[in-house]
């Protein structure tokens, strides 16, 4: 006997980890699934909203690294393109 769709048990909820880049860009990924290479852990799991609230707290700035240290060492044109 099929049951309604009312009568199923509701999916379980997925479950996201959220992974970060050589250039500390964040992004979340399924967990279970192997992790993109040049990608890493982060350290935080949970539902797909949960992930996303981790990342809006933690990502401040959304350069690259490169750029970030680029505009350290002085060699930066400030948002400004070259003449």
């Amino acid at each position: 006997m099929m049951m309604s769709s009312e009568q199923q048990a509701p999916l379980p909820a997925k479950i996201f980890q959220v992974v970060i880049n050589h250039e500390e860009q964040y992004s979340i990924w399924p967990d279970g699934k192997p992790i993109p290479a040049k990608w890493r852990a982060a350290g935080f799991s949970g539902s797909k909203e949960e992930c996303l609230d981790y990342v809006k707290r933690v990502w401040s700035d959304m350069q690259p690294l490169s750029v970030r240290q680029h505009d350290r060492s002085g060699n930066g044109t400030g948002g400004q393109a070259d003449s």
